[in-house]
């Protein structure tokens, strides 16, 4: 399992840094106030993913264990194509996005969700070099698309477009790649009924909790475009970007674990003992890429960046002690969804949320981007108890020892 982690974290690895430079780029060309723009669209096309994961990646793990691919594709894409028109709809009516926009948004909110429930599903049903392949090559497309249209030449709508396009070549090629997979499954219509119960009562809780998990992370992006402005949304998605970098060995470590508990019918004493490792593991690499963080010179982010991006090293370093706790929630999240647990994040979430939405007005309006750096740090905190209690409880039943 360790030389699996270890593969799949080099993907994930070669995945943040293309990421990462794309953030880069996007953030220096763009400038803070187009790249704050960029965020907030981004976070309507979350909360869209959000619904159209209710039959999507939230489930399809444990679905996987009673129900053919093919069935869970066939009610899944039709779910995401309704979600997707009526979202899309709702924002038109509301103007949240410029008119100009909303046919690209509509493909990302479809492709964004086929390419993670494909995505997901190949790495339950083939080989693991796939996957990592598959995941490095969406961010890479994104990347030559921008190189090849000039980087100080593109715009957010640009950025959307090539966004759709890199998800919608990846989403086909893991069709083909799945192809004699789908082959074998014989489509049941009897076992439709059965399967959308199933993925409402599972998808619902866990995307309730998706839900409130991405509020504890965006909710202070519209009190920071209140009371301070689009620029310092720009400046707080980066640090988010790089937190997000931060977790990854984390996230890389939580996805295989997962997946593995998934094709288990019961929960064993060796899963649980196995979690508890690797946890302390990532809070090492997590402590590790903090310190990074710290040696690295002021002035090498702004380079990175620009100027307006001065204090994206003091708030990283701020955050700190929430990044490192909140480690453990990346990690444990996986461990209850793939055992179908979707209740106990959906607590973790909601604890987390009050401090995001009550703290968070009040300290984004008094102390700017710095409160609201202090209200998602006491959120990803509170969120990380509560699934740290949970899991000691399951540990405790098999009497081990930490």
């Amino acid at each position: 399992m360790f030389k699996k982690v270890i593969f799949s974290f080099q993907a994930n690895f070669l995945v943040a840094i293309l990421s990462l430079i794309t953030t880069l780029i996007t953030a220096k060309f763009l400038g803070s106030y187009g790249k704050g723009y960029l965020s907030i669209i981004t976070i309507y096309i979350s909360v869209v993913q959000l619904i159209n994961e209710i039959f999507g990646v939230g489930t399809v793990l444990f679905l996987l264990k009673k129900y053919q691919m093919k069935e869970i594709f066939l009610i899944s894409y039709f779910w995401f194509l309704m979600v997707s028109i009526v979202s899309t709809l709702v924002i038109s009516f509301f103007n949240l996005i410029e008119k100009d926009l909303q046919v690209v948004f509509f493909f990302n909110t479809i492709f964004i969700s086929v390419f993670m429930l494909n995505l997901r599903v190949v790495l339950n049903k083939m080989n693991i070099k796939w996957y990592n392949f598959l995941i490095i090559l969406q961010p890479l497309i994104l990347l030559l698309f921008l190189i090849q249209k000039g980087l100080t030449f593109f715009t957010v709508k640009d950025f959307l477009l090539f966004q759709l396009f890199s998800y919608s070549i990846i989403s086909v090629v893991a069709l083909i790649v799945l192809r004699k997979e789908l082959k074998k499954d014989k489509l049941r219509y009897d076992n439709i009924k059965p399967l959308f119960v199933d993925s409402i009562s599972l998808g619902i809780v866990n995307q309730t909790a998706n839900f409130s998990q991405i509020i504890n992370y965006r909710v202070s992006y519209f009190f920071i475009e209140k009371f301070v402005g689009l620029k310092a949304v720009g400046v707080f998605s980066i640090v988010l970007s790089f937190a997000n970098v931060i977790w990854l060995f984390a996230t890389s470590t939580g996805t295989l674990l997962g997946n593995e508990i998934s094709k288990t019918d019961k929960l064993k004493k060796s899963s649980v003992a196995q979690f508890f490792k690797y946890m302390k593991i990532s809070v090492f690499f997590t402590l590790l890429t903090l310190i990074i963080v710290y040696i690295i010179p002021s002035h090498v982010y702004v380079k990175l960046l620009n100027k307006d991006f001065s204090s994206v090293k003091p708030l990283l370093l701020m955050m700190a002690p929430a990044i490192l706790m909140f480690t453990l929630a990346k990690i444990l999240g996986y461990f209850f969804s793939s055992l179908g647990k979707m209740k106990i994040n959906l607590y973790s979430s909601l604890a987390g949320l009050i401090p995001s939405v009550l703290l968070g007005y009040i300290l984004v309006k008094e102390f700017k981007i710095f409160g609201a750096v202090m209200s998602c740090s006491i959120s990803f905190i509170i969120s990380s108890i509560v699934l740290l209690y949970f899991f000691l409880k399951e540990k405790y039943k098999f009497r081990e020892i930490i």
